[in-house]
């Protein structure tokens, strides 16, 4: 049926419609009956159905224009710091989009939304591709430098997660101040370090440093891993839980520090432990990755969502936890070939698409300083792509960029082409927040804002205070986002871009099992 809503004007600077009287907004609402005998099959097959229904327009964005873009970004935001012969390396931890301004300098995260050894595989894998010695140089610089003895130690600890960069011999010193090394710290290097070392011997070069480096914290935690399969969402640098003696509890009761004790991440370390497994064929890292699979299947799979995935959040629903979810079924059953890690696989697709804005609007620009127009890039549209951050804020950004390849094996595992479509949605779709075409006139074109609030449609970006600050920031994750997944399509299958694949869902599940998690089998 269909219904008018009458709207009663009261005062109020936050308005996205005329207003005047007898203006009135008319809806049509669609009730799609059904049976499942899950609440997962209930939620899944609803989404498709309304999804297919909306059938979203793709904007048509160059992957690989955007691939180079983003290349060039590193390149250039590249810088070397130390005395001696190894160099500390890297990338600025935040730069203002209008004006390439560094805010907080060359403070370097191994991951996260720091993503400094994923950003160095990448531009060593360029340097390769494209015989750019210049750039090849810089990666290999920036992973040896995340495998030197100043950041692994001794092989019984964590490896440092933060650097804080200087002209020292070392480069710098580690940061000590946050004691908590989070689980997706411990994670996100290691496995980009794991992608080097494997892409590098392939291309004739064993670089053992690299993959010492990139098995360490996945030695901390299989013998740190709890009985039931499970891990802390929060360690000590010793590998020990955190947040469990009185000097760290006052971190507990902060939003940054909430939840350090929860499991609720567990989905975290599944990939990363199953690409360890495919290097080395130690059976060790294999028996952790299945109980790990296990635990999130039988804890998370039922309920239907995932938790805690980001890092600088407390422990909610979020995408994030849904995408390393989906990361981690698509490894378990690529290795295991259990079924049931593949249903799970294709729950954990549909909740990250189903943070997904699937549908554009405007976001006009405001005479309101903290919706400056030097950061608007949606001033003409292009929300299409962006997602929710978690269930309970309303800040989107551009994470799930990095799933488009994941939904392309869906498609492959499944022979479904509903996760094809997902793949070239969010291959292309998720590239209209960048400066791509110039329209902003970001400093790079390869920019994008790290996150926005648009719900009111106004633009307020992330950290920007509404007193009227003008600083809006891009963080290197959102770079590898847009790039990751890129590289995983053209050394798996020959392609970035998804559309141009014309693969039957058999003949790219064999090239992706070859390509084995981006590492290759002992």
């Amino acid at each position: 049926g269909s219904y008018t809503a009458h709207v009663t004007v009261t005062k109020s600077k936050f308005r996205y419609h005329p207003v005047y009287t007898g203006f009135s907004h008319s809806y049509s609402l669609a009730f799609i009956g059904g049976n499942e005998s899950t609440y997962s099959d209930a939620m899944m097959n609803n989404y498709i159905t309304c999804y297919n229904l909306l059938n979203p327009t793709v904007p048509n964005i160059n992957i690989n224009t955007i691939y180079e873009q983003n290349i060039d970004l590193f390149s250039s935001q590249y810088k070397e710091f130390g005395t001696g012969s190894q160099k500390a390396a890297g990338v600025p931890f935040s730069v203002e989009v209008s004006d390439a301004r560094l805010n907080q300098g060359y403070n370097l995260c191994n991951g996260f939304v720091g993503q400094q050894i994923p950003m160095g595989y990448q531009l060593y894998v360029y340097g390769v591709q494209n015989n750019n010695n210049v750039v090849k140089a810089q990666g290999k610089t920036v992973l040896d430098f995340w495998s030197s003895s100043v950041i692994t130690g001794t092989t019984s600890k964590f490896a440092y997660w933060k650097w804080i960069s200087g002209n020292n011999s070392d480069g710098g010193k580690p940061e000590t101040g946050d004691d908590r090394y989070y689980l997706r710290y411990v994670v996100d290097g290691a496995e980009g370090m794991l992608d080097a070392y494997s892409y590098a011997k392939s291309n004739g070069n064993d670089y053992t440093a690299w993959k010492n480096a990139g098995l360490q914290n996945a030695n901390v935690l299989v013998s740190k891993q709890n009985s039931d399969g499970s891990f802390w969402r929060t360690y000590q640098k010793d590998g020990n839980q955190y947040g469990t003696d009185a000097s760290q509890s006052k971190l507990g009761t902060s939003y940054y520090g909430v939840c350090l004790n929860s499991k609720q991440t567990s989905m975290v370390p599944m990939r990363y432990l199953y690409k360890c497994y495919l290097l080395t064929n130690d059976s060790k890292y294999l028996t952790a990755a299945n109980k790990c699979a296990d635990f999130c299947y039988n804890n998370f799979f039922a309920r239907g969502y995932y938790r805690g995935g980001a890092t600088d959040l407390a422990d909610l629903i979020d995408k994030e936890g849904a995408a390393f979810a989906l990361y981690g079924f698509n490894a378990a059953y690529e290795v295991t070939g259990q079924a049931k890690y593949l249903e799970a696989a294709k729950q954990a697709a549909i909740l990250v698409m189903s943070f997904t804005y699937a549908y554009d609007y405007k976001i006009p620009n405001s005479s309101e300083n903290y919706a400056d127009k030097n950061y608007n890039a949606f001033v003409n549209g292009g929300i299409i792509g962006e997602s929710r951050i978690s269930a309970y804020n309303d800040y989107c950004d551009n994470y799930s960029a990095y799933c488009y390849y994941d939904l392309y094996k869906l498609y492959a595992f499944t022979n479904d082409a509903t996760y094809k479509n997902f793949a070239k949605y969010k291959q292309k779709a998720t590239k209209a927040s960048a400066d791509y075409d110039g329209r902003v006139g970001y400093a790079y074109p390869a920019m994008m804002l790290e996150a926005t609030h648009f719900s009111e449609f106004r633009l307020i970006p992330k950290g920007v205070d509404i007193g009227g600050s003008t600083a809006s920031t891009w963080l290197p994750w959102s770079g590898v986002a847009q790039i990751e997944p890129a590289t995983c399509m053209l050394l798996a299958l020959g392609n970035r871009d998804v559309t141009a694949l014309s693969l039957t869902a058999s003949a790219a599940t064999t090239k992706i099992k070859n390509y084995g998690l981006g590492v290759k089998r002992a």
